[in-house]
């Protein structure tokens, strides 16, 4: 929740000051899922999650930075982190993804998108800590709504391979992101 917030005041207050008196063409943009529903599926085992903000099952809602390389092509980073204490003891979640978007049309309009990505995610607690790696992909629509901000509303498709700790699974979700241009 606290990861939310800081993300919201960052998109509120950071473009004025880093942006003053740039043009509109604007080649990067900064957002946080704000709503999420997942279907995790491992060993014939399912499990469904809504999550505000946006999550998925055992992972932290996302923080992203789109950076475009073209009108049309963009490279995002992704970061989602959840780090909680109590008493002698402490748990993380840390999630870095890399996803590449496709916009069928320019940046500067509304536009359907196709993605791929990939995620490394790290569990753990005092004593131990695994990482999983995770292949994904996804189709996405972009929707400016005048001036900076703007809505995307995704559905992914996202493997994660079998690690020395536990099975394969897959995960299928939808979310919406709100973000602003920078």
């Amino acid at each position: 929740m606290r990861l939310a917030l800081v993300a919201l005041a960052v998109i509120a207050l950071a473009p004025a000051a880093l942006r003053a008196g740039e043009p509109e063409d604007r080649k990067a943009e900064l957002g946080v899922g704000i709503v999420g529903l997942s279907v995790y599926s491992q060993e014939g085992e399912t499990l469904t999650t809504l999550g505000a903000p946006h999550s998925a099952f055992f992972m932290p809602g996302t923080l992203y930075a789109s950076f475009f390389v073209t009108r049309r092509l963009a490279l995002e980073p992704q970061l989602g982190v959840v780090y909680v204490s109590g008493d002698d003891s402490s748990f993380h979640i840390a999630t870095f993804a890399g996803q590449v978007d496709y916009l069928f049309r320019d940046r500067e309009r509304p536009s359907a998108y196709v993605f791929g990505r990939g995620s490394l995610t790290s569990v753990g607690g005092e004593d131990v800590s695994e990482t999983a790696s995770s292949l994904g992909g996804g189709l996405g629509y972009r929707l400016p709504l005048g001036g900076r901000a703007l809505l995307r509303f995704e559905g992914r498709y996202d493997h994660r391979f079998e690690q020395d700790f536990d099975s394969d699974a897959d995960t299928f979700s939808v979310s919406v992101s709100l973000g602003i241009a920078l």
